[in-house]
């Protein structure tokens, strides 16, 4: 198994807490700032993925207009956003 993949914007991730085990999740309080600026509270989820609120999806951050399939440079800043079906 190739374990090199690039990571490009637009990919699909998830984060594992590595002290507790468990996915990092957008579960529970949603904050509004405006309405291009809302922010979600990241909280510890289960221990089994919640494909919904557990994924968050690579963008780029520094107004460049990065393509979807770009890849992300190393010692790139890039944000998350949560995952759109």
């Amino acid at each position: 198994m190739n374990l090199r993949k690039l990571i490009v914007y637009g990919s699909k991730i998830t984060l594992i807490h590595l002290s507790t085990g468990k996915y990092l999740s957008i579960k529970g309080v949603k904050y509004d700032f405006g309405s291009n600026n809302q922010q979600y509270m990241v909280i510890c989820s289960d221990l089994e993925i919640d494909s919904e609120n557990d994924v968050w999806i690579l963008v780029e951050t520094n107004g460049k207009g990065k393509n979807e399939v770009d890849p992300v440079p190393l010692n790139n800043i890039g944000g998350l956003h949560k995952k759109r079906d």
